[in-house]
């Protein structure tokens, strides 16, 4: 019985690893060996739960967005959207709000590899993490205007981005001084 199970277990897993060796291996690739203070791992655990929800956010609503005129309500909904664009004051809502998600994508992705040099201790990696959160911050009032953001957007996304450029400025001002030590 014994040998059965062993020869469907090689079969299944031929380089005979364990989940747990191989998640190590990929953890410590990204992360390296040492872990840094416990106030980086906070503030590098909330930026990635930042921005990994402004990412989520930012490439469903343009799959939506994108893909939504394929549903049978499709053509209705385009006339919805070019009205909330005319509602607050946007000319041309379909580029403003396609370039405004691309610009979430891109800067989500940016921060999080920058955050994976903050958690390595690579003091390089503060300035791209607060510049991405800056701009994933105020992205909605550049590309949709103010009257938008302050009907369309809640405080607390606001609040969460504010969190993170403090904690990363904090710890970086931290870094700095236990550098010049």
């Amino acid at each position: 019985m014994k040998e059965n199970l062993s020869q469907y277990k090689e079969k299944f897993n031929p380089y005979n690893t364990k989940g747990t060796v191989v998640f190590g291996r990929v953890r410590r690739f990204f992360l390296g060996k040492n872990t840094p203070a416990l106030f980086t791992r906070i503030t590098c655990n909330i930026a990635i739960l930042y921005f990994f929800y402004v990412f989520l956010y930012a490439l469903t609503m343009l799959l939506a967005f994108k893909f939504g005129k394929n549903l049978p309500q499709g053509p209705h909904w385009e006339k919805l959207f070019e009205g909330i664009g005319q509602k607050y004051g946007i000319t041309n809502i379909n580029l403003s709000y396609t370039l405004y998600l691309l610009t979430l994508i891109v800067f989500s992705v940016t921060s999080f590899l920058s955050t994976m040099f903050v958690w390595r201790k690579r003091i390089n990696g503060y300035i791209p993490v607060i510049a991405s959160a800056v701009i994933c911050a105020f992205s909605a009032f550049i590309f949709l205007g103010m009257d938008y953001v302050k009907a369309e957007t809640g405080w607390w996304e606001y609040a969460f981005g504010g969190l993170v450029i403090v904690l990363f400025t904090i710890d970086f001002i931290l870094q700095k001084r236990l550098a010049n030590k």
